[in-house]
């Protein structure tokens, strides 16, 4: 017999947010580019802001699971520096990757998750630095179609 837990309340804040197109020459040489999930596929308590400041608001106090993926697309660098972040208020989570190998116009997928406390009114937002020489650039990949996400950021309550 499957398991199959009680849902005892359905209504319970989850959102999932894509990007659904590319958005070029965003950062490089350090420079700080907040994702912006222009998508929503769905967003149950509309807790969710799209655009240019896509951020998650927690409507009540709890630990709040997120995860995510940015495809990003280095443009120029030879061994770039990333930094992907999850900022909450009074919290980062910093997932970094040094020196990756890689040439112009070859993907690097970068997927990040955290469990995060949160309090009503906090925030949660996805950011991107790329290190690297003056004039280096690089994209965050999307697509426009919401079969494929190529670059999204989602999150539940989980107690």
């Amino acid at each position: 017999m499957a398991y199959r837990p009680n849902v005892t309340n359905p209504s319970l804040p989850c959102f999932q947010a894509w990007l659904s197109s590319t958005a070029s020459n965003v950062t490089g040489a350090g420079g700080v580019y907040q994702i912006a999930f222009d998508q929503e596929n769905f967003d149950v308590g509309s807790n969710f802001t799209t655009g240019a400041s896509a951020h998650f608001t927690a409507p009540v106090t709890g630990k709040y699971f997120f995860s995510g993926t940015v495809l990003i697309q280095p443009q120029t660098i030879a061994l770039p520096t990333i930094t992907l972040s999850l900022i909450a208020t009074g919290l980062t989570l910093d997932f970094r990757s040094d020196n990756i190998a890689t040439t112009s116009g070859q993907n690097l997928p970068r997927t990040f998750s955290g469990l995060i406390s949160m309090t009503a009114g906090d925030t949660c937002k996805v950011v991107l630095v790329i290190g690297g020489g003056v004039g280096d650039t690089s994209g965050v990949f999307g697509f426009n179609n919401a079969a494929y996400f190529f670059t999204y950021f989602s999150g539940f309550l989980v107690a």
